[in-house]
This record gives C-alpha cells, structure tokens and sequence, in this order.
C-alpha cells in the first residue's frame, strides 16, 4: 500500500472538527505559496433511516448550481489574506473533474477516498505549477455522528431520522476533510475531518416520500443550500485556524 494511502479512524462526535496538532512554526515558516482545490463535487445526498433496514432510503440532487467548490476554494483564499507570515495563493490549473477519481466509485472496494488515485495528477500538477503546500478539501465517509447509527454519512447532504409514532429527525449536514499537502513530498502536514450539522430543525413534521423525495419545495431547499454553504463556509475556516495556517 503506497505511502500516500490514508485511511481515517472515525470519531462518534456530534459537530464541528476532528483535529490533529497544528503545523509546527519552523515548517509554517516555510509555506509561502499555497494552492488550494476543492473536490466537494456536485451531489446531495438525502438519506432516510428507518426503524429497519427495509425502511431505508436514499437518493442524490444535483447541486452544480451551488458551486460549492468555487465557494470553498474562495473561502480558504479569503481566509489566508492576512496570514501570517504572509501567504502567496496560487490557482492550480486543475479539471476537477478528473480528480473526482479519488473516490471509490459506486460498487468497487477499497478505502472512500484514497489519494494514492490521484497521486499522479498531483505530481504532475506540483511539477509544472511549484508551491510549497496545496490544500485539498475532499468529502468524507462517517458512521452516523447525529444519532449514532449503523449508516455512514458523506459529503453535503440532509440526515432523515425516521421512528414508528414520533416526527422524524432532520439535519443538514456536510462531512468533510481538510488536508494540507507538502508542495515537494505529498506528505500530509496537517488535516482536519469536519462534522459540520446545522443547529436548526431538529424533529420537525415532513414526510419523506410526500415532501423529500418526490416533491421538495423551492422553499426548502433554499434553506438546505444556506445551511450547507454557511457549515462548509464557517468550518473551512476554522480548519485552518486550527492548523495554524493562517
């Protein structure tokens, strides 16, 4: 297994950021140029859990309209402006879309994400574009942290909890990691895996079939597009705070 393989130990926490220790101030001394690259990508997704497993459900929306990764990436820019010591941004010339490999498609085995997948296109993008370190913010793949579940959660999407006799249990969410690559070796020099899960709703009266899957109103989902931009907006920055970058 290459050495650019990572695979996250899960916490069962209830909000905000997994943390490890900050980048040590010789190495911060250092990073003068950073690119930053977001792979959020482009889907929603709903996911209802039943009383059993036969009450289950799920489905994906399309969230392009958001752009979501050119808001995170402007995020991270914004939030370095008055780093200190100083920090040059680069705009890495990247297609996302052929970065969005570093997930495990639908089906295969292995680890969620793995940048061993990407781990050629990063190289080459570092030899022809040098900087001294390159953010990523990737989805990431949780076991249940809103109410302790068996299911594991990923990415942006609305946490449905549903019980015989009571109203069920919504929560916007977004499960991310923020990881700060070494320009020259790839090698992690700080990350963070956000739980970010909005503070509102709560058990509310909305039916999954009736109001979720086949008929979400405008209404709503402007407010799910609010809660998701301001989660991934407000822990993006902390992150790296946290880490010390900034």
């Amino acid at each position: 297994m290459k050495k650019f393989l990572y695979v996250i130990a899960i916490s069962i926490l209830v909000a905000g950021c997994a943390t490890t220790a900050p980048i040590p101030k010789d190495q911060r001394a250092k990073i003068k140029e950073v690119g930053v690259i977001s792979l959020v990508g482009e889907e929603f997704r709903f996911t209802k859990i039943g009383f059993t497993v036969f009450n289950n459900d799920e489905f994906t929306k399309n969230i392009a309209a958001w752009q979501l990764d050119k808001q995170i990436e402007q995020a991270v820019t914004d939030a370095l402006k008055g780093a200190n010591p100083p920090i040059q941004m680069v705009v890495p010339s990247v297609d996302h879309n052929s970065l969005y490999k570093l997930y495990r498609q639908k089906g295969a085995f292995g680890s969620y994400v793995s940048l061993d997948r990407i781990e050629n296109d990063l190289k080459a993008l570092l030899n022809k574009q040098p900087m001294d370190a390159l953010i990523l913010v990737h989805n990431e793949q949780v076991q249940d942290p809103i109410l302790g579940t068996s299911i594991y959660l990923y990415g942006p999407g609305l946490y449905y909890r549903s019980l015989p006799f009571v109203d069920p249990f919504v929560k916007p969410h977004s499960f991310l990691r923020v990881i700060i690559l070494d320009g020259k070796t790839l090698q992690p020099l700080g990350q963070r895996l956000i739980q970010g899960v909005s503070k509102d709703y709560g058990k509310m009266e909305l039916s999954w079939d009736d109001e979720v899957k086949n008929s979400l109103s405008e209404k709503l989902w402007s407010k799910f597009q609010v809660d998701i931009e301001q989660l991934v907006r407000e822990n993006v920055t902390n992150s790296l705070q946290e880490m010390g970058l900034q």
